[in-house]
């Protein structure tokens, strides 16, 4: 299977998408969910090409998190499509290929995460990187608890003001109630010229709408 494409923005994307048979795409996505053959606890590995291993890779495409309110159930292609290399999903695999040319080696960057494949995958990429998770208003931003993790409140960070060159937020935003005041933050740990990206997953059909106040 010929699948070595890579998007560095998403113009390139779009570009690739209008000019692309739409044909033989559809065909191989039958070809894959024939393959699925959708049912509890049913799995299949997808061949494919892998921008974080830079190699070929196999995909697992299983029914977690798949839409079961569809039939045939349609698999979550979000969250799922793991590559059995890296062991990231399709979502953190689009970020990496997004973020990484937007940075050099020793960029200064914090990751709301560090318990993850995706935090140790980064580690081994940017000497700089500062990873943190959440534990509860008991702990100050900042403090490093015995575990070795440290605790990051995304609304008051411990950062000083225009010190970080990127951060990065992977659905992690709509956890909190006061998203501005996150937004917020991070402008303001940014340096000038920074990088801040972010996703969050959405309900298309429930209309929400996020404005950021700056």
């Amino acid at each position: 299977m010929e699948l070595s494409i890579s998007f560095t923005n998403i113009d390139s994307y779009l570009e690739w998408k209008i000019g692309d048979n739409l044909l033989a795409r559809f065909e191989h996505h039958q070809d894959i969910l024939n393959k699925w053959s959708p049912r509890p606890n049913s799995s299949t590995e997808v061949s494919g090409w892998c921008d974080v291993c830079a190699s070929e890779s196999f995909f697992l495409l299983d029914d977690l998190y798949s839409d079961k309110s569809q039939i045939p159930w349609q698999p979550n292609w979000r969250e799922r499509l793991v590559c059995q290399g890296c062991l990231l999903n399709a979502r953190m695999r689009a970020s990496f290929s997004l973020t990484t040319p937007l940075f050099e080696s020793k960029s200064k960057i914090w990751i709301s995460e560090q318990t993850t494949p995706y935090y140790r995958t980064l580690a081994t990429k940017y000497e700089n990187l500062i990873g943190s998770e959440y534990f509860g208003a008991k702990y100050k931003s900042g403090e490093i608890l015995e575990n070795g993790m440290r605790n990051e409140d995304c609304t008051d960070t411990s950062f000083d003001t225009e010190t970080l060159d990127g951060v990065l937020s992977f659905d992690v935003m709509e956890h909190f109630p006061q998203y501005e005041t996150a937004i917020k933050e991070t402008f303001r740990i940014l340096r000038h010229g920074g990088v801040f990206f972010w996703t969050a997953p959405f309900d298309i059909k429930k209309k929400l709408r996020c404005v950021p106040i700056f």
